[in-house]
């Protein structure tokens, strides 16, 4: 079932290509502005696994152009959104300042074995989320090694829960699929076959910078000043991820 965005004439537009496309405006539209963004990341260890947000805040500051993205996260192990939607900890962090953005990122299999607990937790942040004026962006996450075939179900989940949200999916499960089967003998994943290494980190940074800027970020580094990272992917390497993002995000706009 395709999403269904508001574009800024009124008029809906259905399916995820128009979501990542709102959101490509809208970073271009901020660009132009000349804004900072401040973006809160809430979710477990696929969000804070080599700091991604860190690399996503590094990745703006080392490209010099506006929007400058400021990032924060709160996290916790394992949890699922519902879990998290109750600690005083993530609540804390939410209340603390005015976000223009807030990233939701889902235990990873909840969205293949409990659809119905995903939308709910992520409703329930939703409703707090537009109260306080920011915009919910809905990170959708990669298959396990194993199983790679579940990662159309997973885009199924976050393109509904998009829909329902008039929220914005970041197609990040998508552009590793995509980076995997165009890069034969690349890794992602970390030995556990679940967890990002740090070159599923780097893609997965690239994926938001693009849909938080609207800009490609073709041509930056591997070794990003301010991301600490001790085994970055090499330039060739990051550049051919920056494009698998960029046109991730691209090939989901009309």
């Amino acid at each position: 079932m395709p999403i269904a965005s508001r574009l800024p004439d009124g008029r809906r537009a259905g399916g995820w290509r128009r979501t990542a496309a709102l959101a490509v405006g809208m970073g271009l539209a901020l660009a132009g502005c000349g804004r900072r963004i401040s973006v809160l990341f809430i979710g477990n260890s696929y969000t804070h696994w080599h700091d991604m947000p860190v690399l996503v805040a590094a990745l703006s500051e080392a490209a010099g152009h506006a929007p400058r993205i400021d990032t924060a996260m709160v996290t916790v192990g394992g949890a699922s959104l519902g879990v998290l939607h109750d600690r005083p900890l993530v609540r804390g962090k939410f209340a603390s300042r005015r976000w223009t953005y807030v990233v939701l990122q889902e235990q990873s299999l909840l969205p293949l074995e409990n659809r119905s607990a995903m939308f709910e937790a992520a409703k329930a942040f939703d409703g707090e989320i537009k109260a306080s004026g920011a915009r919910t962006v809905l990170y959708s996450t990669w298959a396990r090694l194993e199983q790679p075939e579940a990662q159309e179900e997973l885009n199924s989940a976050y393109r509904d829960l998009g829909r329902e949200l008039d929220g914005i999916v970041a197609p990040v499960g998508e552009a590793w699929r995509r980076a995997l089967e165009g890069r034969p003998g690349l890794r992602l994943h970390e030995d556990d076959g679940s967890h990002p290494n740090a070159t599923g980190a780097y893609l997965t940074a690239c994926v938001f910078y693009s849909v938080l800027s609207g800009r490609s970020g073709e041509g930056l580094p591997g070794r990003v000043p301010g991301w600490a990272e001790t085994s970055p992917p090499n330039d060739e390497t990051a550049h051919a991820l920056q494009r698998v993002a960029w046109e991730t995000v691209q090939k989901e706009a009309p």
